[in-house]
């Protein structure tokens, strides 16, 4: 986005808003000036910045998501229509996977899964692995078997304790820096340092996937920083919704 769009688009917030520039610089807390210098395109806002004006004008998530470039309801239509035009399996394999990488892009993260739920056998399986082919076959020289079938029986008490497993039923994001955490029971422990070294393991997030009042799945990402700024939740917030929409619409 330019930085002359930008501009526009927080003077725009702050006039519907009815806040002067000197009354938003005084909630958020920053330099007088700093606003106009914003809206004149004078100055690059930072995600922090940014995400303060969301909070204090209460921007909507949807609209908040044109703050950082992110044109969601585009985005959305686009990644349905593939899905619905072409009704194969494989289809929305690659829609996942190009709004993963998406997310990946947007928040400075390494790797991407999503497991999804079936009813019948309540089972979170693997259904998008947007990972690296060399940490791909790491992790499943480690496991023993391929990464693209892992699963977690929600009727097993040893796999509930699995960070994503946890995350899905707790239907609440949760983040963890123990890969072991996020592993269990697939690996032991003695091969993590290992493998979190190798495939730059910092920080893990697990969002679940819902819809309509039902949860569908659950993603999670691999962060190359050992925190997650407030920004970056926001941003995967929108595209969990975006996620979880475009499952929904697939399998009903």
């Amino acid at each position: 986005m330019s930085s002359i769009a930008l501009g526009q688009k927080i003077r725009k917030y702050r006039l519907r808003s009815g806040k002067s520039q000197f009354q938003l610089e005084l909630e958020m807390g920053i330099y007088a000036g700093s606003i106009s210098r914003s809206e004149n395109n004078l100055v690059n806002s930072t995600k922090e910045t940014l995400l303060k004006l969301i909070n204090i004008l209460n921007i909507s998530t949807l609209k908040s998501s044109t703050l950082f470039d992110l044109d969601i309801k585009s985005e959305f239509e686009r990644y349905t229509k593939i899905a619905q035009k072409l009704n194969s399996q494989n289809i929305l394999t690659k829609t996942l996977n190009f709004i993963t990488a998406d997310l990946i892009h947007y928040i400075d993260g390494n790797y991407a899964v999503i497991f999804m739920l079936n009813q019948e056998s309540s089972e979170l399986k693997v259904r998008c692995l947007n990972v690296h082919p060399s940490i791909t076959i790491l992790c499943s020289t480690f496991i023993g078997y391929p990464l693209d079938i892992v699963k977690f029986n929600l009727k097993n008490e040893s796999h509930l304790k699995n960070f994503c497993v946890r995350s899905f039923i707790e239907d609440n994001m949760i983040e963890t820096k123990d890969v072991y955490d996020a592993s269990y029971p697939l690996l032991i422990r003695e091969l993590l340092s290992i493998a979190q070294k190798l495939a730059n393991i910092n920080l893990i997030i697990a969002l679940p996937l819902k819809y309509n009042n039902k949860s569908i799945g659950v993603l999670g990402v691999v962060i190359n920083r050992s925190e997650i700024s407030d920004v970056d939740k926001s941003v995967s917030m929108n595209l969990i919704n975006l996620i979880s929409s475009t499952i929904y619409r697939f399998i009903n």
